[in-house]
C-alpha cells in the first residue's frame, strides 16, 4: 500500500503531470489548487490537519512554506524544494502555529544555490535557527534555480521516498 501524501505546489503553480507521475510511482498524491493570495490558507491546514490523513508532505516554494509549518504541527516527515521560510514575495492568508513540538521526523529540504526567488542564504539560515526539529536534512544543488528540474525531482522524491 501506498503512502499518502501531500502536495504543495508553489505560488501560481500547479503539479505538472510529469512531477505527478513521478510522485505516484511511491505515494497516493493529494494535491489542492491553491491560490496563496486570495484563499484562506490557514481555513485550508485546519481542514487537512484535522483528520490524520496524511504519512508526509512535499512542498515546493510558497508550498513548501506551507508545509514546513504543517510538517511541523503534524509530526509528519517532509521534502521541501525551494521552501520561502524566510521571505516571500507575497503574504498568505495564513497564521501558522506559533508553538510546536519537537519534531521527531526527518525534514528533508532541496535548495538551490542560485535561487533567485527565494534566497538560498536566508532559507538555510531561517532552518538552522529553528531548534525544534531532531533531524534535518538539507542537499544544496550548486547549480540549481528556483525551478526545480524534473531529474532533480525525480532524484530527491526517490531518495525520500527509500528514508520513509
Amino acid at each position: 500500500m501506498k503512502l499518502n501524501i501531500l502536495y504543495l505546489h508553489g505560488l501560481n503553480g500547479s503539479l505538472s503531470d510529469e512531477k505527478r507521475s513521478v510522485l505516484e510511482n511511491y505515494f497516493s498524491v493529494h494535491s489542492p489548487q491553491i491560490d496563496y493570495q486570495v484563499d484562506n490558507i490557514t481555513e485550508l491546514a485546519s481542514e487537512l490537519t484535522s483528520t490524520p490523513k496524511f504519512d508526509a508532505i512535499i512542498g515546493n516554494s510558497m508550498g513548501g512554506y506551507v508545509g514546513y509549518h504543517l510538517a511541523r504541527q503534524m509530526a509528519l516527515p517532509c521534502l521541501l524544494f525551494n521552501p520561502a521560510i524566510a521571505e516571500r514575495s507575497v503574504e498568505p492568508n495564513f497564521i501558522p502555529e506559533e508553538v510546536y513540538g519537537n519534531h521527531p521526523n526527518p525534514m528533508h529540504i532541496v535548495i538551490g544555490k542560485n535561487d533567485e526567488v527565494v534566497s538560498p542564504y536566508s532559507s538555510l539560515e531561517a532552518v538552522m535557527d529553528d531548534d525544534q526539529n531532531d533531524l534535518v536534512m538539507i542537499t544544496l544543488h550548486r547549480n540549481l534555480e528556483h525551478r526545480i528540474d524534473i531529474e532533480t525531482f525525480e532524484a530527491e522524491v526517490e531518495r525520500f521516498a527509500k528514508s520513509l
